[in-house]
């Protein structure tokens, strides 16, 4: 990833995604080689394939980070360009894991602006989880 050409054009350009936002600023504002980190991302759908490899390659070029992907849906699910974007995440250490329903209370809880009210799970929010998470390891392999 070559972020001093995208640095300063990210954060205006509308064509950009969150990961490679999140990449951007974490590279030039908190990423040390001397500190290990721990990442977590709650996405409102998977990375794209071009998301994918520039994630990918960023912890293969970056051992002490460790990150963590937890997504409500996934993106095109099959399509194979998307389903080897997932494949190579993992690859490179990345856990990539569909938003239980106490993932989203967590989420709901830490960084959404809720205004003090309770998380209320919708129906069958249960039983879509159940199927995203058996189409992610379908494609990804039971053990990942």
């Amino acid at each position: 990833m070559d972020a001093g050409n995208a640095r300063e054009t990210s954060w205006v350009h509308p064509s950009y995604h969150a990961e490679l936002r999140f990449l951007l600023w974490f590279c030039k504002d908190i990423l040390s080689p001397d500190k290990d980190f721990q990442v977590t991302w709650y996405l409102s759908w998977s990375p794209c394939p071009n998301c994918a490899k520039w994630v990918a390659d960023f912890l293969a070029a970056h051992r002490n980070v460790s990150l963590t992907i937890l997504t409500a849906r996934l993106y095109y699910f099959w399509d194979q360009k998307f389903r080897n974007g997932l494949r190579r995440l993992c690859e490179e250490g990345a856990r990539v894991a569909i938003m239980s329903p106490q993932d989203y209370e967590t989420c709901w809880e830490d960084f959404v602006w809720n205004e003090g009210r309770n998380f209320r799970p919708w129906y069958n929010m249960g039983r879509n989880y159940q199927f995203l998470a058996s189409t992610l390891e379908e494609i990804l392999g039971p053990h990942s």
